[in-house]
């Protein structure tokens, strides 16, 4: 390690002063009249993308938390305060508006690219299950693919089951196999290793899931993510409303005696 800076690292402090300078003047000037936390929003969301971008060309996976509270400022950075003291290579953590946390990682997710998704509830993070999660995460066929481990909780959890649809509010994480790939050629690599990566992690996480965070998901899976009774009340209300099943592009709850296509799918297949 050097104990002085050369010529070199005198240079790139320069360069690097001078262009955070010209961000803060081009911000100010474009965004005119907009209150300092737009501001300061707008900024984090353009280095959230060049960050990003960079990422790709290097060719480097990242590991990176995405966190939001939702209240006054000086609480929010009360609350992440731990989080930053792991002294993260990049921390873009700052006021900004709901919109700008809601497209945070839209930049890394354009329309057009082919997918397939895995999902499950865990009812505990474990040892094991996090090195199954960081082994196969670190394996990624594509470098457009994000894993992602989601905490659950909170009011989500505060509702008892029966009352929605929707089960496994005791989970606390799910974690989300977000396959995406370019080339049409790469279908089955992508959709093997994605599919490995579920089974691997099947073995810690209950039987159901969100329907909307998996792709092709069997009659079987379907039925166990809303529980029997629950199930009977969905196909209830599509052979009220739906008896035809016009709206079937979803993950289509089918009505009495119509078979949704992909049934016979495997649960986790």
């Amino acid at each position: 390690m050097k104990s002085y800076l050369d010529l070199r690292a005198v240079v790139a402090f320069v360069v690097l002063c001078g262009s955070w300078g010209l961000a803060q003047v081009a911000t100010k000037v474009t965004l005119y009249g907009f209150p300092p936390a737009m501001q300061m929003g707008a900024r984090s969301l353009i280095a959230a993308v060049l960050v990003f971008l960079w990422c790709i060309v290097r060719g480097k996976p990242v590991f990176g938390v995405i966190c939001g509270y939702v209240g006054p400022v000086e609480a929010g950075e009360r609350a992440f305060a731990p989080l930053l003291e792991w002294d993260p290579a990049v921390a873009m953590v700052g006021p900004m508006p709901y919109t700008a946390l809601q497209q945070l990682i839209a930049a890394g997710n354009p329309p057009g690219r082919r997918q397939y998704w895995k999902a499950g509830f865990l009812p505990e993070l474990t040892d094991d299950a996090i090195e199954t999660f960081v082994g196969h995460a670190g394996e990624v066929c594509s470098p457009f693919t994000a894993n992602i481990m989601l905490p659950m909780g909170g009011a989500i959890a505060r509702v008892a089951e029966g009352e929605t649809p929707l089960r496994y509010r005791d989970a606390k994480w799910n974690y989300h196999v977000l396959s995406q790939w370019d080339d049409a050629a790469d279908d089955q690599r992508n959709i093997e290793w994605t599919r490995a990566f579920d089974q691997a992690m099947a073995a810690y996480a209950h039987e159901g899931v969100f329907v909307n965070f998996v792709a092709e998901p069997g009659e079987n899976l379907i039925r166990h993510s809303f529980g029997e009774e629950s199930y009977s009340r969905l196909v209830a209300v599509k052979d009220e409303y739906d008896p035809g099943n016009v709206f079937n592009s979803n993950m289509n709850i089918a009505p009495s005696g119509a078979v949704r296509e992909g049934a016979g799918l495997a649960e986790r297949g």
